[in-house]
């Protein structure tokens, strides 16, 4: 049962890992199906391209670069996770009315998302026990330290970190794979992301609800509307529902009524589970993988040849299947999808990936110019060859009409310097341009 509340609230905090061998990734796959742990899910995104489905969701599962399962209930009981049934609370208490308040949450359902790239992204949904913003964003600016902030169970007695139950779910498979979580943060300094639905009293401003909500700040720090305006956005799709956007988090608040609470019961908010989670899924990432990416180029790549060439290979695979600047015809996704990549920055995160591809186009220029540079030394040692021949032949002619007189073989001799000349300039030429 879920918790008792006058509003609803969905939130997914998000781990992501990498199994770090792309060449093992269909056995990964054929891992997590015999698992008994996950369930297959099947994905129905009517509002993507044609050809974005086909790529990421392809019938034919040799051709699929994502897989989508979902944890079964006994996996997550094992895990000490019991759905709808077992409310989790922070050890780090706020300050409220002078009493410290636990935040209490349930874990409702868990998702992997297996991209191609060896980059899965583990997702874990809450519901919060109270649907105010200010008790939400508190308690997600403790919970997105998933290193350090620890949760309990009162059923089980046991206590833990959202990174330390991650582990937990995959460690049936660390057995064949290293799986790497976090893999581009130094440890203790991880930090997920959330991606939020919060139904609240119809308000002419939401700013302040939304800034602490997208950044996950807690009553800490205080409002600053010059930091929310550079570092963020707020984005109104419809009268009753307006998004906020951070590196940090994606947040909808949505003002129920009368009019709308059918389409909100029956429409927005499954939408918001299936679609829209999934386009923020695709966008982690592509920003998780120019991550793992950027953790390739190591001191000293520019120098080699064959790192360069595979690292250029990976990320025009990666662009080719993942990236995508265009997904829907339907507004209100691809100006959210669009915003969202604005806000992670990912198109400068591309120049940085990129970047190394210079170093390879100079030496693929260079090694381009030192071969033709060999080949003209060859024409023109021929080409030398060729009219030494040929002056020797007139100069045989010559002889044979007149004897060999001191002013012939003279002239036999500096014409063999002077060939002898040209021959050494035109070599050390081409060697200086080498």
């Amino acid at each position: 049962m879920s918790l008792s509340q006058a509003y609803r609230n969905k939130s997914y905090l998000f781990v992501p890992f990498s199994f770090l061998d792309t060449e093992k990734f269909e056995n990964f796959i054929n891992g997590l199906e015999k698992s008994c742990r996950w369930l297959p899910a099947t994905d129905k995104n009517d509002y993507l391209f044609k050809y974005v489905t086909d790529k990421l969701m392809s019938e034919k599962r040799k051709d699929r670069q994502c897989f989508h399962f979902i944890a079964n209930e006994s996996a997550a009981n094992e895990c000490g996770v019991f759905f709808d049934n077992n409310t989790f609370y922070q050890t780090t208490a706020r300050q409220a009315d002078g009493k410290k308040t636990p935040f209490s949450f349930l874990i409702s359902d868990i998702h992997l998302h297996c991209f191609g790239t060896s980059v899965c992204i583990l997702t874990f949904g809450l519901e919060f026990e109270k649907s105010d913003p200010a008790y939400i964003a508190s308690a997600q600016y403790h919970l997105r330290k998933i290193y350090q902030e620890r949760i309990h169970s009162p059923e089980s007695g046991e206590s833990f970190t959202f990174l330390e139950l991650a582990k937990r779910f995959m460690l049936h498979m660390q057995k064949g794979f290293t799986l790497d979580f976090f893999f581009y943060t130094n440890p203790s300094t991880e930090r997920a992301n959330f991606f939020t639905y919060l139904e609240t009293p119809k308000k002419d401003s939401y700013d302040r609800e939304l800034y602490y909500l997208k950044w996950c700040y807690n009553d800490t720090f205080v409002y600053d509307e010059e930091t929310d305006r550079s570092g963020s956005e707020n984005y109104k799709a419809s009268a009753d529902t307006i998004w906020g956007i951070s590196p940090s988090a994606s947040v909808c608040l949505v003002s129920p009524n009368d009019q709308n609470q059918k389409f909100l019961n029956n429409t927005f908010f499954p939408n918001f589970k299936n679609q829209y989670l999934f386009m923020y899924i695709l966008l982690l990432h592509q920003k998780y993988e120019m991550y793992l990416l950027l953790t390739k180029i190591g001191v000293g790549m520019n120098n080699n040849l064959k790192e360069l060439e595979k690292y250029h290979d990976d990320l025009c695979e990666f662009e080719t299947d993942f990236v995508f600047s265009n997904i829907t015809e339907v507004p209100q996704y691809q100006r959210l999808y669009e915003k969202t990549a604005r806000i992670f920055a990912l198109a400068d995160m591309f120049k940085d990936i990129r970047e190394p591809l210079t170093a390879l186009e100079e030496r693929r220029r260079k090694k381009s110019d030192e071969k033709m540079n060999s080949v003209l030394t060859m024409l023109s040692l021929l080409s030398i060859a060729s009219i030494l021949m040929d002056a020797f032949g007139l100069i045989e002619n010559f002889s044979s009409i007149h004897t060999n007189t001191i002013p012939v073989i003279v002239t036999k001799i500096c014409f063999c310097v002077v060939m002898v000349a040209v021959a050494t300039f035109l070599l050390i030429k081409n060697a200086r341009n080498k």
